[in-house]
């Protein structure tokens, strides 16, 4: 895992000649446990280098395979908890509770076509066109007591579409023969245009000052959408037994993706590469949890030594 380090030293004591070297929080805690009940331990690595999974032939891989197996007395992990894991080892109290987070990468600034739309809510624009027909609307029926010398060649009254004039802030001429009644909606209606244009002003320009980056995966669901996006899961962890155990819901629509292509299984060690070849280049989603991938972000920094806009991560809980 990113957070600790894995290392060998020579050593002649050792049965190979060397010992492995594990660093980290977990470490520290063994070294306590070591110290507290006084004995002395030493470290191996499983073959696949994954936290295990029970296999349909009832076999384990990863460390839960060498602890069923008893081939080590204890193993670290961090182990997440499952039905499956607490019916074939013990485990402890929880050390650490966390969510698991999905992470994309960031493309570059975008301009969103629609985005004039955006300063006024969906409902607010329904409304004012709503208003707007009904001003509309009482300036026709009402006009028809009017002389026929006010009306249009068209038989339209001169003052029918005044309210849009406003809304669209064109002049309006006032024609003497106006009632008072009609200068009285009009004059309404032009302070509600008013504050509604001051408002669709002051929010436009923030968001014209705010830099525009889409996050289109804000849940699960999202990437089950997209046609094309894949998904990467830890190999063999009891993120890999629960998908290949759901029989309904999301999660087994999300197993199903395997078939098309689209659902892959990475170790821990192969991470970071994928972060930078498959997940910040916008073709895959990485599903961890979230200590690991802000562990991750933190190294792809380190090691690339840049942290611009397209070189940027977005995670999110899931569902």
């Amino acid at each position: 895992m990113p957070q600790h380090k894995l290392s060998w030293e020579e050593d002649p004591h050792a049965p190979d000649g060397r010992r492995l070297v594990y660093t980290g929080t977990l470490d520290k805690t063994v070294q306590y446990f070591a110290k507290g009940m006084n004995f002395t331990y030493r470290y191996v690595l499983s073959l696949d280098r994954t936290f295990g999974t029970k296999l349909p032939n009832g076999s384990w891989t990863g460390l839960m395979g060498m602890i069923v197996r008893e081939e080590t007395d204890f193993g670290l992990g961090p182990f997440s908890l499952s039905p499956v894991r607490v019916a074939a080892a013990d485990h402890t109290v929880p050390m650490w509770t966390g969510n698991m987070k999905m992470v994309s990468g960031l493309t570059g600034l975008q301009v969103d076509p629609w985005g004039f739309l955006l300063p006024l809510r969906s409902i607010v624009w329904t409304a004012t066109l709503a208003a707007m027909l009904g001003v509309l609307a009482a300036l026709k029926i009402f006009s028809s007591c009017l002389s026929k010398e006010t009306l249009c060649q068209s038989g339209w009254p001169a003052n029918t579409f005044s309210p849009v004039r406003v809304l669209l802030q064109q002049d309006v001429e006032w024609p003497t023969e106006w009632w008072w009644w009609e200068r009285l909606v009009l004059g309404l209606w032009m302070l509600t245009t008013l504050v509604l244009t001051r408002s669709y002003a002051g929010n436009l320009m923030s968001l014209l000052a705010v830099r525009y980056l889409p996050q289109p995966f804000q849940t699960l669901k999202d990437v089950l959408d997209h046609p094309s996006v894949a998904m990467i899961w830890e190999k063999h962890s009891k993120s890999e037994q629960f998908l290949r155990d759901a029989e309904s819901g999301m999660f087994k629509e999300v197993a199903e993706l395997e078939q098309k292509g689209r659902l892959e299984f990475h170790t821990q060690s192969q991470f970071l590469e994928s972060l930078s070849t498959l997940v910040r280049v916008g073709h895959h989603v990485l599903v961890i949890g979230d200590i690991t991938i802000k562990s991750l972000v933190a190294s792809y920094v380190s090691h690339t030594g840049k942290f611009s806009v397209r070189n940027n991560f977005f995670y999110r809980l899931t569902d």
